[in-house]
């Protein structure tokens, strides 16, 4: 089973916008993607959620 930090970065890189540029995009500071997508920490709901509309999926 894929984790969420794995597909955040897959969705991430996929879309062809970096760390920082995405940090911004949902009000998070690098260092906290950073984590996001290494495991290391979990996203709220609301920020689960302006990612899910940003990637458009549920």
């Amino acid at each position: 089973m894929e984790s969420l930090g794995s597909r955040l970065k897959y969705l991430r890189e996929k879309s062809n916008i970096s760390q920082k540029d995405f940090a911004k995009k949902i009000g998070v500071s690098n260092t906290v993607l950073s984590r996001y997508e290494s495991g290391d920490r979990k996203p709220d709901y609301d920020i689960l959620q302006l990612i899910a509309d940003y990637f458009e999926v549920m």
